[in-house]
């Protein structure tokens, strides 16, 4: 049950609105994950929103299958004016 963050050039320009992308485990929900970020950067979260991504079977040039795992996506609300230091940017 680890939550991990995303840490791309979209998630950083959204964090300085204080939303903030994390991976989570397919079975969370979105009150779970809520509690998960609460606990773990100690913040207080307004709203969850959520994005399944489904497992998916490619086959590359030599004909042979590769698998990416199914994964969610969840970009979280902070209240008030804390971040979470995962994301600060450094210049």
């Amino acid at each position: 049950m680890r939550i991990v963050p995303i840490l791309t050039e979209k998630s950083l320009k959204l964090a300085e609105e204080q939303k903030y992308s994390f991976w989570v485990p397919t079975g969370f929900t979105k009150y779970k994950i809520k509690r998960a970020v609460s606990e773990e950067f100690g913040v207080e979260v307004a709203w969850v929103k959520t994005a399944g991504y489904k497992k998916r079977v490619k086959r590359n040039f030599k004909r042979e299958k590769t698998v990416k795992k199914a994964r969610k996506r969840a970009i979280v609300k902070v209240v008030g004016d804390k971040k979470i230091e995962a994301f600060s940017a450094k210049t």
